[in-house]
């Protein structure tokens, strides 16, 4: 018969194998028409939505011409009660912006260092109530524990009935109980988000071995690189401007997507057929 902790062992095998595998399904190459570079990394910054590519085409009697943008599903559809009202990204500029900051952070090893620095000061800061709130459980656990040796302590020497020493140490073990349940859960929130000078040397590590023919990365090779970083992003408008904010297990960063040329991904001129087929041209 199998033990408890086999069946537990099995189950989260269970989930992690259909986590990946609605992952997979999400960013397989058969559900993507064109190049979008982030998107199932995006997500709406007014209302929270993930956002969604879109093409938008133009015809001519000859050609086809195609533009790619990150909107917001909700944008102009019948299908949601509340319409957003962020405006639609192009995807050259959002997808430039980021690789071109996901490439200064690998290929510039002291501006990875401090972005690593900066990251790992930040997650000891948000984690600092965890942190204390585990202290303060820790000390309650040895407390109850105390009293409980205490209680045995008195029920030996005769100072206490048994009726009462039995209501007693239920009622201690219910709590120390909890109280560990609770040091675990604050335990795991710690060891998901703390940052370690151990992991700053692996990332390093991790950087220096994809940095070699990084310029050389075909498009599918570079979105590996994103979903090995955990890249994602939150698109909004900022006192007027046009941004996206930007995190991976490297750093996060604030891209002005209006800074960044013009000349990088996705606008596609995709031409009509005219005798044996369509010919595809990239600028």
């Amino acid at each position: 018969m199998p033990s408890c902790r086999s069946a537990a062992t099995h189950r989260q095998t269970w989930e992690l194998t259909w986590k990946r595998r609605d992952l997979n399904r999400e960013r397989a190459k058969r559900n993507t028409k064109y190049q979008y570079l982030m998107r199932r990394g995006l997500t709406c910054g007014l209302c929270g939505m993930k956002l969604r590519g879109h093409a938008s085409m133009k015809r001519t009697k000859t050609a086809r011409y195609i533009r790619l943008y990150y909107q917001c599903p909700t944008a102009g559809g019948t299908a949601f009660v509340k319409e957003c009202n962020l405006p639609r990204f192009r995807v050259k500029d959002v997808d430039g912006a980021v690789w071109r900051w996901i490439e200064g952070l690998i290929l510039d090893r002291e501006n990875l260092a401090l972005a690593l620095r900066e990251l790992q000061a930040e997650s000891q800061r948000v984690n600092r109530p965890l942190q204390e709130r585990l202290a303060i459980v820790d000390q309650q656990i040895a407390d109850h524990k105390e009293r409980y040796e205490r209680l045995l302590d008195l029920y030996l020497g005769g100072q206490y009935a048994r009726e009462m020493r039995i209501e007693r140490k239920v009622c201690l073990e219910k709590t120390i109980a909890s109280l560990k349940e609770e040091r675990e859960r604050l335990a795991e929130s710690l060891a998901a988000s703390e940052i370690t000078n151990e992991d700053i040397v692996s990332i390093q590590e991790f950087a220096s071995a994809i940095a070699k023919g990084f310029e050389y990365l075909t498009f599918e090779e570079k979105c590996r690189v994103v979903d090995l970083l955990e890249l994602h992003g939150t698109l909004t408008v900022e006192d007027g401007q046009n941004v996206v904010f930007a995190q991976c297990v490297l750093g996060k960063e604030t891209l002005n997507i209006a800074s960044i040329p013009t000349k990088e991904y996705n606008w596609h001129e995709e031409f009509l057929p005219t005798s044996a087929g369509a010919r595809l041209r990239c600028k």
